[in-house]
């Protein structure tokens, strides 16, 4: 029976969304993993076109990465996903008419797929993190 409870505790946690975890106020950004939700782009240069989109589109972040993509031509240089990753350091600071975000070069190690989080090769790519935390996820907004 306990094997039965292990299994189902197990599923019910692989079923949740995945939230980001709180830096802890010692512990270094660029050394912690991460698990969230959100954009991930290819380049610097594509997060801030999304975010202009975004505007655009009046807040649709499939509309915006459809945009991207497409001028890119590139069916996924940009993406929302649920990943585990590592901060690399801002390399710029971008507002629309919500909030304020920093464009983020991260190291995605793992991505959630059906199977739970699956470890990857370390690839280089850009987010944005809210400067503030009640500015939410990207395309989420305010919690």
């Amino acid at each position: 029976m306990h094997v039965i409870a292990r299994i189902a505790c197990l599923v019910l946690a692989l079923a949740l969304p995945a939230q980001a975890q709180e830096v802890p106020a010692r512990q270094d950004p660029q050394t912690r993993v991460e698990i969230d939700t959100n954009l991930f782009c290819d380049t610097q240069q594509q997060v801030e076109r999304f975010l202009s989109l975004l505007d655009d589109n009046k807040g649709s972040a499939e509309a915006a990465i459809a945009g991207v993509n497409l001028e890119n031509k590139i069916q996924d240089a940009c993406v929302i996903a649920t990943a585990a990753f590592r901060r690399a350091g801002v390399t710029s600071t971008i507002r629309n008419q919500e909030a304020t975000f920093d464009v983020t070069r991260i190291v995605v190690i793992g991505v959630y797929t059906v199977n739970g989080l699956e470890r990857s090769l370390p690839t280089e790519f850009f987010t944005l993190v809210p400067r503030q935390a009640e500015d939410g996820t990207v395309g989420q907004g305010g919690q």
